[in-house]
């Protein structure tokens, strides 16, 4: 892979397509982009200049694997696919210089020597890597309470069914161990105007359900979710006000 690589062109090897939600914006907006895992770095960069307004070569692209939960800078000659790349990751771009610094820190954390950090280094603004001259300064005190507690690798949840119910669409899982991890432990339920996410977190267990792309808009602050003992979890997300037709998918194909 190179500067000029083309995510178009063909590949000895077998390709196969990704597809990502994209962080357009700080208000938390999303649309979905999708190229081959052959593709390298630059070539995923391309695919979003005209999405993010930057160029390339003034871009750093960082990527969130949904299901185990790992952060990477991606690298602009490396393959998709060799750096670990997920179907559905989370891909967000950065101005070079104003990058989010613990995405880089997870980087150096997954491959583990001091080699691969420091190859990487310039990456980092200066002044963040080193102080040049006079007394060393203390750029950042840890607090005793700031331990980092690493993301637990999540579970898919398969087993579920929904249905339309008029203004809302319902989403039912009722396998009993979810519902009994649902009633001991945390139960979180986030949606975007496209997508929605249910969470479970027991005994040292993550259970993820996740729709990146709904068929159709929802109304994200009506989301909700109800826990019936012994029973099932129901999800209820309310139709956005200008698609309040019957849904026949729940997720976009």
């Amino acid at each position: 892979c190179n500067a000029h690589f083309n995510p178009t062109a063909p590949t000895a090897a077998m390709a196969n397509q990704l597809k990502f939600k994209l962080r357009v914006n700080e208000k938390g907006d999303f649309t979905s982009v999708g190229i081959d895992d052959l593709s390298c770095g630059f070539a995923l960069k391309q695919k979003v200049q005209g999405l993010v307004g930057l160029e390339p070569e003034q871009m750093t692209l960082t990527c969130l694997n949904v299901y185990d939960g790992k952060r990477m800078v991606l690298e602009d000659d490396v393959p998709l696919k060799d750096q670990g790349v997920h179907d559905q990751a989370i891909l967000r771009a950065w101005e070079k210089g104003k990058e989010n610094i613990e995405a880089h820190q997870n980087v150096a954390e997954k491959h583990g020597s001091y080699y691969y950090a420091h190859q990487h280094e310039t990456q980092l603004p200066p002044e963040l890597r080193y102080v040049s001259g006079g007394e060393p300064i203390l750029l950042e005190e840890q607090k005793p309470d700031a331990t980092v507690v690493p993301e637990i690798p999540a579970t898919k949840i398969t087993n579920f069914s929904w249905f339309d119910d008029g203004d809302k669409v319902k989403i039912l899982v009722d396998n009993a161990d979810l519902v009994a991890a649902a009633e001991s432990g945390e139960v979180k339920c986030n949606s975007t105007s496209t997508s929605f996410e249910l969470e479970i977190k027991a005994n040292g267990k993550r259970h993820v359900l996740l729709v990146p792309e709904l068929s159709k808009a929802i109304d994200p602050d009506a989301t909700k979710h109800r826990i019936s003992p012994g029973k099932r979890i129901t999800v209820t997300l309310k139709k956005g006000e200008s698609n309040t037709a019957k849904w026949y998918d729940l997720a976009k194909k």
